[in-house]
């Protein structure tokens, strides 16, 4: 007969530190013709039992422009944008044989309502906030109109392309959508307006 016997193995598991990659910044920032400044700070969680780590800031624009940080490795970086529409910042934190982890983040760069306008033509949307339904009033244009809306992480929700007659209302219906912001962007031969669109 055989005989029974114990064996034993060891294992040795090594963890490797990461430091959590986080950020701070607007959910959204008044936009236009002129570039504004925009700040975000590291909220980064440092690496179990402490331990220094490099990070790498990169920003990417949609319907505006944008330059990059001029120190992308500061704990604090500023950049502008111009025009409206939204800005996409990543952070990658690396921990020196360690791990890599990154954080994104979407700010807006929207415009009141007394100052949407495309070429001559006047835009409002009511009520703003809303729990549902949204009202767009487009008046003084004429010609093919584009009218989308998306959510923080470029996500489309609604698209939709009409022939404008010197008024259009459409109703944008966000019932069901869950309660957040939403970039309202219109675009025509006249120009592009984006406006921010809050669902309570």
């Amino acid at each position: 007969m055989g005989s029974c016997g114990t064996k034993r193995d060891s294992v040795t598991v090594k963890i490797r530190p990461v430091a959590k990659a986080g950020i701070t910044a607007p959910a959204s920032v008044g936009g236009g013709s002129t570039p504004v400044t925009i700040n975000v700070s590291d909220a980064s969680t440092a690496p179990a039992g402490g331990g220094a780590y490099t990070r790498t800031w990169n920003v990417t624009g949609s319907g505006v422009t944008v330059t990059q940080p001029s120190d992308p490795t500061a704990a604090n970086a500023s950049f502008t944008a111009t025009g409206t529409g939204s800005v996409t910042v990543r952070l990658i934190t690396n921990v020196a044989n360690g791990c890599s982890d990154t954080a994104t983040v979407t700010i807006m760069l929207t415009v009141s309502n007394e100052q949407l306008k495309l070429n001559g033509a006047s835009v409002s949307v009511y009520p703003n906030p809303s729990t549902d339904v949204f009202t767009l009033d487009i008046k003084g244009q004429t010609g093919k109109t584009n009218i989308s809306v998306m959510d923080l992480v470029g996500r489309e929700i609604l698209n939709e392309v009409v022939i404008n007659n010197d008024r259009l209302t459409r109703q944008l219906n966000l019932n069901d959508q869950p309660a957040g912001v939403y970039l309202l962007r219109i675009s025509s031969e006249s120009g592009v307006v984006t406006q921010r669109l809050v669902k309570e």
